[in-house]
């Protein structure tokens, strides 16, 4: 049976021509009935007699927006992860889980196509389109999640909510299709009304980055036009411009003042007050903002910590570590390194930076945790290197400090170091070489003092490297600098040489702190090596993002581009006055509405004229100014 309707049934509408031709095709391939009850349903469905053109895709849109964010914090509920994980973290550490990623794009690639179908106004595709949907997103959520999962879809409530108002989206499409899409679309759904609050979400609209761009592209692809790209990118923003101007003359005539008469104290400390305070307050955040955190912050001292002493490029002397070792500051403590500087200002106005709980006294064990194993020929080379009075020798002494990091993983840690190179002179380059000659007698090897080895005040920053407070120096001992002086001297032990023959015995080396040295050369030491570490504090992970600028990023990144933001509205206004203060704007709005207007009946020709004329009356002022005078009564 041919289902082809008669020739001379006419088909007004365009979307009933179109299924005659779909129908036509399903009898010529023998699809008829099976196609039959769809080709029933979607003409019941779009029975012009039954329904009345409506426009819901604003709603469509924000409860798809609603599902974007559902998906976006509750992404874990929708993946084989299964516990709660914040997107925040993954940000913080430069990697998007796939999955997550996919999801997005397919949500995306969806609003597209709706946005497509909507400015073609197909409604058929529109109906297609709600089928496949449905079936896809109901697999999804009843068959794949709970799979994926492990959870039932009534114990997975993310999952229930992007459901729930997707289910509201379905039914609004679902409205669209029944009733059709409207005739004339035209301009923004927020510039319906000329009132403040259209005005304030148009402009919120018009913030957003990349929004206003992608909507300015889609709707040039899909709506037929006479215009090119960027002739259609000036009619809009002619528009907007001209949509702001008529909020503000309707708020003007709602709220009208007396001419002549003088501001109101209520507008001038409501609005004035309210931006001062705004102004002042962004110029003196950083400080305002640092202060405030910094009485927030926690301490983090050092859990362990390292030093490492070397010659040149051989291997490294001397290596001690501790743990147990590592003393917080108590308050009398404290009272008393402020005393040991009261004559040295500069010296306390570093040490009350810090409170009693952030300064950490370390104390090393002058024997090397490990021995000192050089090669015979490496050795040779080292004394050779350091009788030889044309080379510079340099000892490096390096520290290491480990601390708990924060806002990471609950065993993971973060390391600050720092170094200091000592050049050595002749005398102590001598008496190392007769230390590390074997050819001497024990009795030979005599203790070597090196001054300014290493420094005993170190600030260990919140992140970065550790540095030595120069301005802190040894008040004990250090004749000719501020770091602290050792004693170093080569321990050997010959016992277990004797077990096989051929063997050498085991050495290592060992430093003791100089306190003080007479003339004579005695010196008395301690059998370790004490550092006291100031460590800064860190603050709170909630506004670490923030406080890792520091006071000069924060001025440079944030005060200074809002700075530059508001500058923008007070410098250079004065060349936008033609454009900006138009009395009467009816005429040009009803102008851009004639250019739509045309657009939607498909007068392209007109379309062009009437642009033409709106890009005169903008390129000559006193057509503009004769387009948007007041009307005299």
């Amino acid at each position: 049976m041919d289902i082809t309707p008669p020739p001379e049934v006419e088909f007004g509408d365009k979307k009933r021509r179109r299924l005659s031709l779909f129908k036509h095709r399903v009898s010529t391939l023998g699809l008829e009935d099976l196609f039959r009850p769809i080709q029933k349903f979607y003409m019941h469905l779009i029975d012009p007699s039954m329904s009345a053109s409506i426009d819901v895709y604003a709603l469509m849109f924000f409860f798809d927006f609603i599902t974007y964010l559902i998906l976006i914090f509750n992404w874990w509920a929708f993946s084989d992860i299964g516990t709660n994980q914040n997107v925040t973290k993954y940000l913080e550490e430069d990697r998007i889980p796939s999955m997550f990623l996919a999801m997005l794009l397919v949500q995306f690639v969806l609003t597209l196509i709706d946005r497509a179908i909507y400015l073609r106004k197909f409604v058929l595709g529109k109906f297609i389109f709600q089928i496949v949907q449905v079936i896809a997103i109901n697999t999804w959520m009843f068959f794949i999640i709970p799979k994926t999962t492990k959870k039932k879809f009534t114990d997975n409530l993310p999952v229930q909510m992007w459901y729930f108002f997707r289910s509201i989206y379905f039914g609004l499409s679902a409205v669209q299709i029944r009733c059709g899409y409207p005739t004339r679309i035209l301009g923004n759904f927020l510039a319906k009304r000329y009132s403040i609050i259209n005005l304030v979400l148009f402009k919120m609209f018009r913030t957003l980055p990349f929004l206003l761009e992608l909507r300015a592209l889609m709707d040039w692809m899909w709506t037929d036009s006479s215009l090119m790209l960027f002739h259609w990118v000036r009619l809009e923003d002619i528009y907007a411009s001209v949509f702001s101007i008529k909020c503000n003359r309707k708020f003007s005539q709602d709220f009208p003042y007396k001419r002549g008469a003088k501001r109101s104290i209520i507008i001038k400390y409501g609005v004035g007050g309210l931006l001062l305070i705004t102004l002042i307050l962004i110029i003196w955040f950083p400080l305002l903002f640092m202060s405030l955190v910094y009485t927030a912050s926690e301490k983090n001292p050092p859990i362990e910590a390292t030093i490492e002493i070397t010659i040149g490029a051989y291997q490294p002397l001397f290596k001690a570590s501790t743990q147990q070792n590592l003393a917080q500051f108590s308050e009398k403590s404290y009272t008393s390194l402020l005393q040991e500087y009261h004559a040295d200002p500069k010296a306390r106005a570093i040490i009350k930076q810090y409170q009693h709980e952030d300064l950490v006294e370390v104390k090393l064990d002058g024997n090397s945790i490990q021995l000192w194993g050089a090669s015979p020929p490496s050795r040779k080379e080292l004394v050779n290197s350091l009788k030889d009075p044309l080379q510079d020798i340099h000892m490096r002494f390096e520290w290491f400090f480990i601390r708990r990091a924060i806002g990471g993983a609950q065993m993971a840690t973060e390391t600050s170091s720092g170094f200091n190179y000592l050049k050595l002179n002749t005398t102590i380059r001598n008496q190392l070489a007769q230390l590390l000659d074997k050819t001497n007698s024990e009795e030979d090897k005599k203790p070597v003092i090196i001054r300014n080895l290493f420094p005993k005040y170190i600030r260990v920053p919140s992140a970065g490297p550790s540095v030595a407070i120069n301005e802190l120096g040894d008040v004990s001992f250090g004749v000719d600098g501020k770091y602290a002086a050792v004693s170093v001297v080569l321990m050997s032990d010959p016992t277990d040489a004797s077990s096989q023959v051929g063997s050498s015995s085991m050495e290592w080396w060992v430093l003791e702190e100089v306190k003080e040295v007479n003339s004579e050369g005695e010196f008395k030491s301690e059998p370790f090596l004490t550092i006291v570490t100031f460590n800064e504090r860190v603050f709170p992970q909630s506004v670490s993002f923030l406080a890792g600028y520091g006071i000069i990023g924060l001025y440079l990144s944030l005060v200074l581009v809002i700075g530059k933001f508001v500058r923008m509205f007070v410098s250079g206004i004065s060349y936008k006055i033609p454009f900006d203060e138009l009395p009467n704007v009816d005429k040009v709005l009803k102008l851009c509405l004639d250019i739509y207007l045309c657009r939607e009946v498909k007068e392209f020709s007109l379309e062009e004229d009437l642009f033409a004329k709106l890009m005169y009356i903008y390129r000559s002022p006193d057509m503009l100014i004769h387009f948007t005078k007041l009307k005299l009564d």
